[in-house]
């Protein structure tokens, strides 16, 4: 089986993407149009994977990034991560190649950003809270590298870490705990985008045609040794991103649409600080942030 991905007819390898999924069937209802040369192969945590061919490469996205369940469940969101790399390994373990696997962990490895750090780099050497229930999902994440580092060292494979931050663009979940999703979702539906907490956290978006093309130039490329961070590296805090889809919304909606700020704590709530440096990731893959967050907010608005 050869996995490339197929970003856009401009942008293509020439190659087939099998996605693994746990129900193909359903999957396939939930997408308008499917391209004929992206297969669905069925993929679930612990069971074999039925491969046909042999495998060039594989993008391991197989955990979730949910707050609610590293919140409910710690431990289950930890042993999610651990499970579904040993999954991955034990997997290749039978192939007679040595694939590159992607593995998409999270800037979250690096533990609370310092607030005199305003960019943060791969060579930071930080971590989170060992003792905190909340560190969980961040825990689960550089166990998992560990655990691909450590295949690679032995031949297995050839690990590649990219450390995601956060996103924005058409496919964002509008229902969950990504801020920005919440906010095109009230913008659209009630006119109001209602800030839960004090807007003074701030974040930075990479659109998710850029991150696909940024993951798949990663994957093209041989001996990357060191984990590469993947996100926008423009801070915006939270408030400034409502009143900017307030903005977007007026524009692309012809309506108007106001903010409201409610100052509430959540148990859900993330980092107060989680800005990446990208000057590495740039300089190694020779990409760029293509997209502009008005842009990007616009696509979610029009989906």
């Amino acid at each position: 089986m050869r996995i490339g991905l197929l970003l856009n007819d401009d942008f293509s390898a020439g190659l087939t993407l099998h996605l693994g999924v746990r129900e193909p069937t359903e999957f396939m209802k939930q997408l308008a149009n499917v391209r004929s040369d992206i297969v669905l192969t069925k993929a679930v945590v612990g069971e074999k994977i039925a491969l046909e061919n042999p495998v060039d490469m594989i993008f391991h996205c197989a955990t979730p990034a949910s707050a609610e369940l590293n919140v409910s469940d710690p431990l289950a969101m930890f042993n999610l991560n651990l499970a579904s790399a040993n999954w991955i390994i034990e997997d290749v373990r039978l192939l007679a190649n040595c694939p590159k696997v992607l593995f998409t962990s999270s800037g979250a490895v690096y533990g609370p950003q310092p607030m005199n750090l305003e960019l943060i780099p791969e060579t930071y050497t930080g971590g989170p809270d060992t003792t905190s229930s909340k560190s969980a999902y961040a825990e689960g994440k550089r166990v998992a590298e560990f655990l691909f580092s450590e295949a690679g060292r032995k031949g297995l494979l050839k690990p590649l870490l990219g450390r995601l931050f956060a996103f924005s663009g058409e496919g964002l979940p509008q229902n969950r705990h990504f801020a920005l999703g919440n906010f095109v979702r009230d913008a659209r539906s009630k006119n109001v985008v209602t800030v839960r907490g004090s807007g003074l956290d701030v974040r930075s978006y990479l659109d998710s045609k850029d991150m696909a093309i940024w993951l798949f130039k990663m994957a093209s490329l041989e001996n990357i040794n060191t984990p590469l961070n993947i996100g926008s590296s423009s801070a915006i805090s939270i408030a400034s991103l409502a009143h900017k889809v307030q903005q977007r919304a007026e524009i692309v909606l012809n309506r108007r649409v106001e903010v409201e700020v409610l100052g509430e704590k959540n148990a859900l709530d993330g980092a107060n600080y989680y800005v990446p440096s990208t000057l590495l990731t740039k300089k190694t893959l020779a990409v760029e942030e293509w997209t502009s967050i008005d842009n990007s907010i616009d696509q979610m608005l029009c989906e």
